[in-house]
């Protein structure tokens, strides 16, 4: 972890936010997915851009097809964000300097569940996603 992603790592800023279109259509398309209860994620690896510190992009999605209520769509998407938010060092170093990962969670329970339970789901993403982490380093 560099000066920069130390000195920021409580935040969530725009730099670690996926959201331009043609990134999000592209890790749509070719990337690879695993599921947790209530979250699908996809994610993708790419070379990171020059001057770019981020390690991770995310992306956080919760349909209105599953939850109605726009309240509590964004309060599921608060409670992911924190959740990541918290834990996202384990994942930030493990990476290296000249990857970037882009990654989207795709909420796909239909009811509206507690902070906790968004934390443990978000640690059992962390725990498979770093399986693949170290997996696709090694096979590098």
């Amino acid at each position: 972890m560099n000066e920069r992603t130390s000195s920021i790592a409580n935040k969530w800023s725009k730099n670690e936010r996926l959201y331009l279109n043609k990134d999000i259509e592209t890790l749509f398309r070719q990337g690879k997915a695993f599921s947790v209860p209530n979250i699908r994620v996809v994610y993708r690896k790419v070379q990171r851009p020059v001057g770019e510190w981020s390690p991770v992009r995310l992306g956080i999605v919760v349909p209105k097809k599953r939850v109605k209520k726009a309240v509590h769509r964004n309060q599921i998407k608060r409670w992911i964000k924190e959740a990541w938010r918290l834990e996202k060092n384990a994942v930030y170093t493990l990476i290296p300097e000249t990857e970037q990962w882009h990654v989207f969670f795709v909420y796909n329970g239909t009811n509206v569940y507690s902070f906790q339970q968004a934390q443990k789901q978000v640690e059992s993403i962390i725990g498979q996603w770093t399986k693949i982490i170290n997996h696709d380093s090694q096979s590098s």
